[in-house]
């Protein structure tokens, strides 16, 4: 008697090897389901792995004849599911697409060229990944989950049968999409108000400085026709989607003192980007500032650097030490 075992091959072909009955229970031990073990090995693929191996075998495969190798599966990172148009979840745009398109083009199952390929999952995508599920034999969502993209991280290039599906630019891309939805939600509200406040300051051409409430407010490209430093700090929290640094609610109004009054003091070492560094000193207080109240503020945007609007020159990058700093405060960036 013999058993008849479905194997993959070197080049990633199934074929069937046949044993004898004491050869085959005597490789029982050393033998083990691949898909059932590929996570616990960081992705290792063993060729030699069973198709339709017994559950009790344990241990994976590494020895069975010469011709069958132990090679490492690319380590692909899935950011997220992807959804097609034809689901009302459809996916917004990313460079995991990309990515996707990538390692369907080179299984053959996605049209060319590869250079022109965008951020979008459209009807195209769909029916390529519903191409895959059938191969794969999982159910035709035309969606991605990690079923579907386990498949493709296993499978092959279609003109190059040694190299997997996902070549190094598709994994940089999906590792990339991976670790921008690592940050926390106070990292992405630092760095969209970074990035307001540079645009900002690239446009202060087109802002001139007046000390006028109410404030008006908005997000890039919006620029402010006028604006003055508690204003520019005020305006770049509400681009970010933090609160109110004034405590008012964006109701258009406040100064330097009510954000000096409303947030929480920091320490100049614990300071952190969208903090708030207040600079001067009141020598003739007034209702609306106190003696020894500062007189200016600016916004942290890290590296010892702070963008600070209080002249008709508009918002500019100055080192943090550029004039006597009061203090620091922080907003309550809760999101």
């Amino acid at each position: 008697m013999s058993q008849t075992i479905t194997m993959y091959d070197t080049k990633g072909k199934l074929r069937e090897v046949q044993f004898e009955d004491k050869e085959y229970l005597d490789l029982l031990p050393e033998l083990k389901h691949r898909k059932a073990n590929d996570d616990e090995n960081e992705g290792e693929h063993l060729h030699g792995a069973l198709l339709d191996a017994p559950a009790d075998m344990t241990a994976e495969f590494t020895r069975l004849t010469k011709s069958f190798v132990s090679v490492k599966v690319p380590i692909v990172h899935m950011a997220r599911p992807l959804f097609g148009p034809s689901d009302p979840r459809h996916s917004k745009p990313g460079v995991d697409i990309i990515a996707l398109k990538r390692g369907l083009w080179r299984m053959g199952l996605f049209a060319g060229p590869a250079k022109y390929f965008d951020a979008n999952f459209n009807d195209k995508l769909e029916v390529s990944v519903r191409k895959a599920q059938r191969k794969a034999k999982l159910y035709p969502t035309g969606n991605v989950g990690w079923p579907t993209f386990d498949f493709i991280r296993h499978s092959y290039a279609e003109n190059a049968p040694k190299e997997f599906a996902f070549d190094a630019l598709a994994i940089h891309l999906a590792d990339q999409a991976w670790q921008a939805r690592q940050v926390t939600p106070l990292q992405r509200v630092q760095n969209v108000g970074l990035e307001a406040a540079a645009f900002w300051v690239a446009h202060k051409d087109e802002s001139s400085y007046a000390q006028v409430r109410p404030m008006q407010l908005g997000k890039p490209p919006f620029v402010p026709r006028r604006m003055d430093c508690s204003w520019f700090t005020t305006i770049d929290h509400f681009a970010a989607g933090a609160p109110d640094p004034n405590g008012l609610h964006y109701n258009g109004q406040g100064y330097t003192g009510t954000q000096y009054d409303h947030c929480m003091h920091v320490g100049t070492g614990e300071i952190q980007p969208l903090d708030l560094v207040f600079y001067g000193f009141t020598t003739h207080p007034s209702g609306a500032f106190p003696y020894g109240s500062p007189t200016h503020v600016a916004l942290y945007i890290g590296g010892g650097f702070v963008a600070s609007d209080g002249s008709n020159s508009g918002p500019e990058k100055r080192a943090i030490n550029y004039r006597p700093i009061n203090g620091v405060r922080r907003n309550r960036l809760v999101v």
